[in-house]
Formats: C-alpha cells, sequence, structure tokens
C-alpha cells in the first residue's frame, strides 16, 4: 500500500470520526436546551445581550425591507434611561435610533424610548427640512420688520 492510500484513509477515518462526534455533541447540547431550563434561559440571555450590543435591524427607504446591520453599538443603559427625555423606563427595552454607521462597523446613535424615537423619525423625515427652511428665512429677514 501506498503512503498516499494510507495518508488517505487516515484523513477519511478523521474526517468521518469529527463530523460524528459534531452530531454528538450537538445532539447533547439540544436535548441539555429543552430539558434544562436554567441552561435555557441562560444561552437566551447572551443571545439577547450580544443582539442589543450588536445587531441593529432598520428600514431603508428605497425598498421598505427590513435590513439587519451587524456592529458595535453604543453600551445600553444600565439604568433604562431614555437619553432624550431622561425618563426612566419600566418597558421591556429602549431603542437604538442610529444615523450613521462607519467603516469599522461602529454604529452611532442614542438610546431612547418609544415615543421619543417615533418623534425623532417624524422629525427627521417630515420636519427638518421645514424646520430649517424657516429658520433660514427668519435668519435672513431684517429685524426692524418684525
Amino acid at each position: 500500500m501506498s503512503k498516499t492510500s494510507e495518508y488517505q484513509q487516515l484523513s477519511d477515518r478523521i474526517r468521518y470520526s469529527n463530523s460524528e462526534n459534531r452530531e454528538r455533541r450537538l445532539k447533547r447540547q439540544r436535548e441539555r436546551y429543552h430539558n434544562d431550563k436554567n441552561f435555557r434561559e441562560q444561552k437566551l440571555a447572551s443571545q439577547r445581550k450580544f443582539y442589543r450590543e450588536h445587531r441593529l435591524t432598520t428600514r431603508t427607504s428605497a425598498n421598505m425591507k427590513n435590513q439587519k446591520i451587524v456592529g458595535k453599538k453604543r453600551p445600553y443603559p444600565t439604568d433604562s434611561m431614555c437619553e432624550l427625555c431622561n425618563k426612566i423606563k419600566k418597558t421591556k427595552y429602549l431603542a437604538y435610533h442610529h444615523w450613521k454607521i462607519d467603516n469599522n462597523g461602529n454604529i452611532y446613535g442614542i438610546w431612547v424610548c418609544h415615543w421619543c424615537h417615533v418623534f425623532i423619525e417624524y422629525f427627521e423625515r417630515n420636519m427638518q427640512k421645514t424646520w430649517l427652511k424657516i429658520k433660514e428665512d427668519i435668519e435672513e429677514s431684517n429685524p426692524e420688520e418684525w
């Protein structure tokens, strides 16, 4: 028997045993997840923490489909306080309103409650242009005419 065929057989055996071991490990983890309530809660908590810190779902105006962005957000406020109205929210979570994503994957934004988020979105989409135009008109007008 040649050296290459021996190596090939050995490689096949290792590959088969690794895939077999992997299947066994996955089966044990699935059983533990379904049977052990504490383990399941711990897994779900770590998953929620990861999503809160790194994942952003946003709707693009071009096609109105949800787009998932993975990057690094600012830390979640430990006191669950809205960063705009400074009220402590007893709700499930605060929303992350973003406005910029840089090349390093940093997502610039602010943690806000639901109502502040609705206000920001409405202002950015509808009122911002109008507000800036009114402001310009007032600044260009003559104060003596007031």
